[in-house]
């Protein structure tokens, strides 16, 4: 049976506790506010849900902020099935490790990550691995050696996000594949695109623009 659980940031158990234990199904909607970790969130069980809500002007309110102190581990780690992330804001702290991601998509996973703003924080904005088929539609993403980054043997399908303010906006890698298309890729200082490895990422319909080294 799915049951739905509201979280505070004022709750006395961390939300990565809760997720961390959650059983298959559950929905978490996250209070306006910062919800602090304990430690990184790793959603390893099926159809899990974690829903942020809007202020009055359609801004994002809940916001995932680690507080623990280990740089090398992301934020927010999914391997599971039917997983879906919407209307949050997911931060990085560690800002001398630009090899660490915010968000790691990982596995056979067929995560939906929808309506999301994620901040890099000098390291990598979302990493898409293994052999993942995940949606991510609608997203913002800023402040990141690499705000994307498409490997392993992922087939990820990306439409409609703005990631802008990085050092490279999109980089595919290994044997990716998958689409991103319809995206605005700019303000980077090096490029908006880089394919490397054996990928074959498609891009298409993408606006790439003020990038201080090359386009694509």
């Amino acid at each position: 049976v799915c049951s739905t659980v509201r979280v505070d940031p004022s709750d006395s158990t961390s939300l990565s506790t809760l997720v961390n234990q959650a059983a298959p199904g559950t929905h978490f909607v996250l209070a306006p506010g910062e919800h602090l970790l304990s430690s990184p969130i790793t959603v390893s069980q099926d159809n899990v849900r974690l829903t942020g809500e809007r202020h009055e002007d359609g801004t994002l309110s809940s916001k995932l902020i680690p507080s623990y102190m280990t740089t090398s581990k992301p934020t927010l780690h999914v391997t599971s099935m039917g997983v879906v992330l919407e209307n949050l804001i997911i931060e990085n702290t560690a800002e001398s490790e630009t090899s660490v991601a915010t968000l790691i998509i990982d596995g056979r996973s067929d995560a939906t990550v929808s309506g999301c703003y994620v901040f890099g924080c000098g390291g990598i904005g979302v990493r898409l691995q293994g052999q993942c088929k995940p949606f991510v539609s609608k997203c913002e993403i800023e402040r990141a050696t690499y705000g994307m980054i498409l490997a392993g043997e992922s087939m990820a399908l990306v439409e409609g996000c703005d990631i802008h303010d990085c050092g490279t906006a999109c980089k595919s890698d290994e044997h990716a594949k998958g689409h991103v298309h319809d995206c605005s890729l700019h303000d980077c200082s090096e490029a908006g695109v880089v394919a490397a490895g054996q990928s074959q990422t498609e891009y298409k319909r993408n606006i790439i623009k003020d990038t201080r080294g090359c386009g694509v």
